[in-house]
């Protein structure tokens, strides 16, 4: 999936996977991300995981480590997401993690099925 090279929506059908303490996902890495830090080297990415629909909050419900100077970043974090509603779209969103604040890097957003 090149998912950071532009905005990209996409349906998916057994993601979240529902355990006992609600769903849980893994994400895996990302690839095809532009380099915004042309001049001071490759991006420093992250991702945020985020609730879309109704009653999802505003607040990520799962942060990724940073990896530094990267254009495809490899975090392999499982997350858990207490928050997270059965009919909800998940939007996961890579940003490079500048002194200046967060730089957009891309976005997939997965529709529940």
């Amino acid at each position: 999936m090149n998912c950071c090279s532009s905005e990209t929506t996409g349906t998916i059908e057994k993601i979240p996977v529902e355990s006992e303490g609600g769903y849980t996902v893994l994400i895996v890495g990302a690839r095809g991300i532009r380099n915004t830090d042309w001049i001071t080297g490759k991006p420093d990415c992250y991702c945020e995981v985020r609730a879309i629909g109704e009653g999802a909050s505003e607040e990520p419900l799962h942060v990724t480590k940073t990896i530094n100077n990267t254009l495809e970043p490899m975090w392999r974090e499982e997350a858990s997401l207490r928050l997270y509603k059965k009919k909800q779209a998940l939007q996961f969103t890579v940003w490079d993690k500048d002194l200046l604040g967060p730089a957009f890097l891309g976005k997939v957003e997965l529709k529940a099925g």
